[in-house]
């Protein structure tokens, strides 16, 4: 599936589906990362004439039988930022030095430098805390937590996004398991 904004040019995104059948799949389409990878700065998306949804019919065989029901349709703005996704190993080897959190953000238009900050906290099958770390979300880069000391075993990541003075914006849990070295 497809989404094209059009102001004085023509912006276009795709998602693949990856091939589920008879399942909900939510799609999104931040326009900020449209905006993003366009590189051509903010000016000509202020004046957008036309957003387009489609469904690129020469990725399906002919004679291919295609039903969409596409429900919900919004157009959003977000007033405070909020945690689209977190990009983390689900299974790691140990020992390992760090582990890099990508953490994905939409509605960042009121994020400035120390104005919010990203937490995560990673707890052992006991809940006790075996690792955390802090970052700015502003700063380039993965949010990175120090791990030289844990051992095997099932943790639970928590990634908090909150405010400067401690509100809360967002949050997403991932678990990890740690695996013993092979070798």
């Amino acid at each position: 599936v497809g989404f094209t904004i059009h102001s004085n040019k023509f912006f276009e995104v795709g998602r693949d589906l990856g091939g589920r059948q008879r399942v909900w799949v939510p799609v999104l389409f931040p326009v900020r990362e449209m905006i993003a990878r366009a590189g051509r700065g903010e000016a000509q998306w202020r004046s957008i004439q036309r957003v387009q949804f489609f469904i690129a019919e020469r990725l399906y065989t002919h004679g291919t039988r295609l039903v969409f029901d596409i429900a919900a349709v919004k157009l959003v703005r977000f007033k405070a930022p909020v945690i689209r996704r977190l990009v983390v190993p689900r299974l790691v080897i140990a020992p390992r030095a760090a582990l890099p959190v990508q953490v994905e953000l939409m509605g960042t238009r009121a994020v400035r430098r120390g104005s919010h900050r990203l937490t995560a906290e990673l707890r052992d099958a006991d809940g006790r805390l075996a690792a955390s770390a802090t970052k700015d979300p502003t700063t380039a880069g993965p949010l990175v937590i120090e791990t030289a000391g844990l051992r095997p075993g099932v943790y639970e990541l928590d990634v908090a996004l909150r405010t400067a003075d401690g509100a809360p914006c967002g949050q997403a849990k991932a678990t990890i398991e740690w695996l013993p070295d092979p070798l």
